[in-house]
């Protein structure tokens, strides 16, 4: 795994520990400590974490109180957490990534369904 591979990891894993010990996180704040762009921050939130039931608002964001707590480190590990993207260069690019991002949203964990069996958020 790549050096940028690594970083992009641990800061997801963080991330993800942060919101299911429930946290309220600031976009500006996570940008700070992780020494990334802020648009960095929202593509994580938006793209990679489209699973998880998010409640975003004015720059901050925290998991909803059904999903809270319920995500077992092991859980956050076996996430899929994906690998960073090739080159922009590289044809057929939007077609994967499209196609990627919705298995990605149905595969949300176990511990955040609602109790009736449906996913939230």
């Amino acid at each position: 795994m790549s050096k940028s591979n690594d970083k992009l990891s641990i800061r997801l894993t963080q991330i993800l520990l942060k919101l299911n010990s429930g946290e309220i996180l600031s976009l500006d704040d996570l940008a700070l400590e992780f020494n990334v762009s802020k648009r960095t921050i929202q593509r994580d939130i938006n793209e990679r974490f489209s699973y998880l039931p998010l409640i975003k608002k004015d720059g901050y964001i925290r998991i909803e109180e059904y999903c809270l707590g319920k995500l077992s480190f092991k859980d956050i590990l076996d996430l899929p957490l994906p690998l960073k993207e090739k080159s922009k260069r590289e044809p057929g690019r939007q077609q994967r990534q499209t196609a990627g991002h919705t298995a990605r949203q149905a595969r949300r964990p176990p511990c955040c369904q609602m109790e009736d069996g449906t996913a939230g958020g």
